[in-house]
């Protein structure tokens, strides 16, 4: 039996290898955070994901700090850890700002983004309590 017929057995060509060594090479020599750096020059995977992030807004700063501490909570599994973990002290800081952010744009607000901002946080609130009373 040859090697490349062997079941479980990974063969690797050079030209893949020759590959991805350039791509680390090139990531190493434009570094994303770099001043002067060209966002095109990214490799197509990151450009794609640029591509599909929304536009910034209030209501997407609060869907994200409120998806934070919900991971937090335990109620979203971690993206990262595929994990739901509670970690109440996490939680409690990611509710914290968005209340400090509630308190510091009161009547800047539309009255979507004001509604939206204090059901969420109420939410959050709520579910902090509910799970700091089951641990």
């Amino acid at each position: 039996m040859s090697d490349q017929t062997q079941p479980g057995k990974i063969i690797i060509d050079t030209d893949w290898k020759e590959q991805v060594a350039r791509e680390k090479e090139s990531l190493r020599s434009a570094p994303l955070n770099s001043p002067g750096g060209d966002p095109a020059d990214l490799p197509d995977a990151s450009q794609e994901f640029r591509e599909e992030l929304p536009e910034a807004s209030l209501l997407v700063l609060i869907i994200n700090m409120a998806t934070q501490a919900m991971i937090a909570l335990g109620q979203v599994p971690d993206p990262i850890q595929g994990t739901a973990d509670v970690d109440l002290q996490v939680a409690k800081f990611h509710i914290d700002m968005m209340g400090v952010l509630q308190q510091k744009t009161k009547g800047n607000l539309d009255a979507e983004e004001s509604r939206y901002l204090e059901s969420t946080l109420s939410q959050l609130r709520l579910a902090f309590v509910a799970v700091s009373r089951s641990s």
